[in-house]
């Protein structure tokens, strides 16, 4: 936790230190689509651990500060259409939420990598059957991303995003966990 800390402080050092040369600075938008494929798992007591395989299409956006090679900014996003299917039995759930992420990264040349760290996450599953409803929120996410931008007016990114609930359903001595992958297509656009 403390290194997440470190790299937002760090970000904001070096925002500022840039910030002061801002006839080299820019601002990206970059909305996208994406594709988002992994696990959730939640220790029930008594019950033992639920674990869920989620696959569901993604709509977000970044917007960000750019100087010669670093960016900083945010990038929320929420999932669309997805659902969660327990591996244990043929239960499946309904899909919303959001995150909101702190992002650093670096430009190169065609190719770009990233790190973010997650300031909202919110995880709701609602049961196709029965109608109930589990939300995940709060705790730590992180994400990892590396991306493409070969094609033109195009980036082509894979990321990956680990995050550690520690409310359900509003109790905070409940904790949950997902790993997801996602590919996503981005259409960058440096405004200034």
């Amino acid at each position: 936790m403390r290194i997440f800390k470190v790299l937002v402080l760090t970000a904001l050092t070096t925002f500022s230190v840039f910030a002061a040369s801002t006839a080299k600075a820019g601002l990206l938008i970059e909305p996208y689509l994406g594709y988002e494929l992994g696990t959730l798992e939640q220790q029930i007591p008594i019950l033992g651990t639920f674990k869920g395989d989620m696959s569901t299409a993604q709509l977000g956006a970044k917007v960000a500060f750019t100087f010669p090679i670093l960016f900083i900014g945010a990038d929320y996003s929420l999932p669309v259409g997805g659902t969660i299917k327990d591996q244990s039995s043929s239960t499946k759930y309904d899909v919303t939420g959001s995150q909101l992420f702190v992002l650093v990264g670096a430009s190169l040349p065609m190719i770009r990598a990233y790190a973010g760290y997650g300031l909202i996450n919110v995880l709701e599953l609602k049961n196709q059957v029965s109608g109930g409803t589990t939300r995940y929120e709060g705790g730590t996410a992180i994400k990892l991303g590396v991306g493409t931008t070969m094609l033109p007016f195009v980036a082509i990114n894979l990321e990956y995003i680990l995050s550690n609930y520690d409310k359900i359903n509003g109790t905070s001595n409940s904790n949950g966990k997902s790993n997801f992958f996602m590919l996503n297509v981005s259409l960058p656009f440096n405004v200034m």
